[in-house]
């Protein structure tokens, strides 16, 4: 089972910040604000859960914790 708090620990370390500025409310483009650098990490979630979205997957996402809703709904199907 996901847990966000493991998820959340994820993007942190990727993005090299600290763990306290991911939240699930956290706006994604706030956090990376380089567009390719969200497209590595999209990426390498989906490496990191055997899990794949879609563009139809992400295209109203728009915080953590809405990544975080994709990846679980991905997960549970």
């Amino acid at each position: 089972m996901l847990e966000s708090s493991e998820f959340n620990g994820k993007i942190a370390a990727f993005l090299k910040i600290p763990r306290e500025k991911v939240a699930n409310e956290a706006v994604l483009t706030d956090l990376v604000r380089d567009s390719f650098a969200l497209v590595d990490l999209v990426v390498e979630l989906q490496e990191d859960y055997g899990a794949r979205l879609t563009q139809e997957d992400l295209k109203d996402v728009r915080t953590v914790g809405e990544l975080f809703a994709q990846f679980a709904g991905k997960l549970k199907s």
